[in-house]
């Protein structure tokens, strides 16, 4: 029997005591009871075990954990636009201020900004320029092609090459080109700069710079082509002039080679000049033309092509001859007609209506080195005005010349003796070529 304990009495400790329901109180001492619970606590993880303990404890004053630096940077950092920048941390990174503003992307100027479609197009456009739709022939063709700074300079051609009459005059420091077709006298000086003076004006003022003349003027059949920015004559002494539009000018020689020359030996006769085949589209002519037309016709394929098939063989002709200041006068004694030539290559035919002893109108004094015209070629230079103006007075008297001539189904070509070729469209345009024809049978003398 177990006896109830007894009341403590004033002063005395309490003890703690706990009651089994099965058996009773059980009474224990509270610090036993204490260790216990906490040892179990302490094994198991009992949320006020060690668990807790460690998360509440202090630990020692440490840096938050980061990613590592790095050392270098291969593009700047970009930032998406619209969110803040994050303050690079002190003493890790680099020191930057802190951007309170969204940052503006740097990949981008490291680029060109591009450009619109339709201005990306005309760049394309313009660094491949399209090739020209003339290119000059023979010696304009290959010193064209030979001299890429010359072309660059010309430009394209804006015509094709023309035969045309040229006077030629050297000075001691230049020379003068006279175009009659293009009423201008060019200028060129030894420092390589050009200028141009209408005929009229005699080129007074720019050729008394050039000093004394050397020798006579010299009237020759040549040849132009007018380009964008300057213009290329040719001479039969196998010279080219380059005018370009800046006022600079070159001379270069003639390297072409007609396949229709053939050069004698020393000592020996010329060889023949063959004639090549026509062109396709009058190859099939029943008569073709020789020698100096020949040439003309068959190298020319936009002449035959004009003239169409002979309508007639060459015939020979004598002729009396007049230069004037922007063309020439033939009378021809076999038809009695006069042919009127202008530098352009226009012509016009009038019937001689000269009487002998019949007196020819006067129409002024002549400037000084010219004349007036007299005879048959007088009579029609003095009565037709539009003749008159436009070809100036005659640079010279009249000649006797001997010529031929064959007509066409679309013009006529005649030659004259100072070896020019004259091809007369039946639209009355024209042009001129030099006679390169090389006659077999040597000259003998008596």
């Amino acid at each position: 029997m177990i006896k109830p304990p007894k009341s403590p009495g004033r002063g005395s400790p309490r003890r703690t005591t706990w009651t089994d329901l099965s058996r009773g109180p059980v009474p224990l001492f509270a610090a036993e009871f204490l260790a216990v619970v906490l040892v179990v606590t302490y094994v198991f993880g009992h949320p006020f075990g060690i668990g807790a303990a460690k998360a509440t404890l202090p630990t020692a004053a440490a840096a938050p954990t980061r990613a590592p630096a790095q050392a270098t940077f291969t593009s700047p950092p970009t930032t998406v636009t619209g969110v803040p920048a994050t303050p690079t941390l002190t003493g890790v990174y680099p020191s930057v201020a802190t951007n309170t503003q969204p940052a503006t992307p740097t990949a981008v100027a490291a680029y060109p900004a591009a450009q619109p479609a339709s201005a990306t197009t005309a760049a394309t456009t313009t660094s491949s320029a399209a090739p020209c739709e003339i290119q000059p022939v023979r010696g304009f063709g290959l010193l064209y092609t030979g001299q890429p700074s010359l072309a660059s300079r010309l430009g394209c051609a804006t015509g094709a090459e023309a035969g045309t009459s040229l006077t030629l005059q050297s000075y001691a420091n230049g020379q003068t080109i006279d175009a009659p077709s293009q009423k201008t006298t060019f200028v060129l000086g030894k420092d390589g700069k050009w200028s141009s003076q209408p005929d009229s004006s005699n080129g007074a003022t720019a050729v008394a710079a050039l000093g004394a003349p050397n020798g006579s003027p010299r009237n020759v059949g040549g040849a132009m082509q007018s380009f964008q920015h300057g213009t290329l004559f040719w001479t039969p002494d196998k010279v080219i002039f380059t005018l370009f539009a800046d006022g600079g000018w070159e001379q270069h020689p003639d390297t072409f080679v007609d396949a229709t020359t053939t050069p004698a030996p020393a000592g020996q006769a010329p060889a023949a000049t063959p004639t090549p085949a026509p062109a396709a589209a009058v190859a099939s002519c029943p008569s073709q033309p020789v020698r100096g037309f020949g040439l003309v016709y068959s190298g020319q394929p936009n002449v035959a092509t004009r003239l169409g098939c002979a309508s007639a063989k060459e015939v020979g002709f004598s002729a009396s001859q007049q230069n004037f200041e922007h063309g020439v006068m033939i009378e021809r004694l076999d038809t009695h007609q006069v042919v009127v030539i202008h530098a352009d290559g226009s012509w016009a035919v009038y019937p001689d209506s000269n009487q002998s002893g019949q007196p020819i109108p006067s129409v002024g004094t002549p400037p000084a080195k010219l004349a007036a015209p007299v005879g048959p070629i007088g009579m029609v230079w003095q009565r037709q005005a539009d003749v008159r103006q436009t070809l100036g007075w005659a640079t010279g008297p009249a000649a006797n010349i001997s010529g031929a001539g064959q007509n066409f189904a679309g013009g006529e070509m005649l030659w004259t003796s100072d070896r020019k070729i004259y091809v007369l469209y039946s639209d009355k345009s024209g042009a001129v070529f030099p006679d390169k024809f090389v006659d077999p049978t040597p000259a003998t003398s008596n």
